[in-house]
């Protein structure tokens, strides 16, 4: 039996990337050190991040997990991201 044969699509367009909200939950700890303003903000409040985002047995993580991981783990409370997440949402409006 032949395997079917398919036309190329016709309206087929090159997916784009749309740049997403910063925040505490949706944003890997490596996308906020990549943005000098927000790892101002995620330092200030938790200056912890910073040891953790240095450690060596961390870098294999941070592109993959949110600073929710540090409340996880008890290196933050809750509330303290909820301060980070609205500061977060200051920067991108002022943007």
């Amino acid at each position: 039996m032949d395997a079917p044969t398919y036309p190329p699509a016709r309206a087929w367009e090159a997916p784009t990337v749309h740049p997403s909200r910063l925040s505490v939950k949706g944003s890997s700890i490596q996308v906020l050190m990549e943005d000098p303003g927000a790892w101002a903000i995620v330092t200030k409040e938790l200056p912890a991040a910073a040891l953790v985002a240095k450690s060596p047995g961390a870098k294999a993580l941070i592109d993959n997990v949110s600073l929710q991981i540090l409340v996880d783990l008890g290196f933050a409370k809750p509330g303290t991201l909820d301060r980070i997440d609205a500061q977060l949402a200051e920067l991108e409006s002022a943007r």
